[in-house]
C-alpha cells in the first residue's frame, strides 16, 4: 500500500510539473509591419466631347467629370494639344480647380471633379472641323 501511494505521488508530482512546466514556458511577441506605398487613380466619365455641326453664335457646354482615388493629397494639372479651340470655337472649360492641393480621397468612391466645355462659336471661325486633346494629370 505504502508502494503505491509512494508511486501514486511520484506519478501525481511528475503531472504537477508538467503542469507547472506548462505555465513556465517564456512567450514571444509576434511582430506585424506593413509599409503603405502611395497610391493615386484617375479615371474619366466621358473621354470623348463630340459638340457635333455648329455655327457662329452657336453656344453649347459638355462636361466630364474626373474620378480621383488618392491616400494622399494630390494635384490635378490639364495640357491642351492640337487646335486653340479656346480662339476658333470660343471654348472655355471650368470646374476642376489646377494645380491647387486637393484633399487625399481615399474612400472607394474617390472623388469626383467635373469639368464643363463650352463653346461660343465666333463668326470670325473658317468652315471646317477642329480637334483638341487635354490631357488630365494628377500628382500626388
Amino acid at each position: 500500500m505504502k508502494k503505491t501511494m509512494i508511486i501514486a505521488a511520484v506519478v501525481l508530482s511528475m503531472v504537477l510539473g508538467i503542469v507547472a512546466y506548462a505555465y513556465a514556458v517564456d512567450s514571444n511577441p509576434v511582430t506585424v509591419s506593413a509599409t503603405v506605398n502611395p497610391r493615386i487613380q484617375l479615371s474619366l466619365t466621358s473621354t470623348a466631347l463630340d459638340f457635333g455641326t455648329v455655327l457662329p453664335e452657336d453656344t453649347a457646354t459638355l462636361s466630364t467629370t474626373l474620378n480621383v482615388r488618392s491616400n494622399t493629397d494630390y494635384t490635378i494639372t490639364r495640357a491642351a494639344t492640337g487646335d486653340d479651340l479656346a480662339t476658333l470655337l470660343g471654348l472655355s472649360i471650368s470646374g476642376v480647380p489646377l494645380s491647387a492641393s486637393q484633399p487625399k480621397a481615399p474612400a472607394a468612391a474617390g472623388q469626383d471633379h467635373t469639368d464643363d466645355y463650352s463653346i461660343n462659336v465666333p463668326w470670325t471661325t473658317d468652315p471646317g472641323s477642329y480637334t483638341a486633346d487635354y490631357v488630365y494629370t494628377v500628382v500626388q
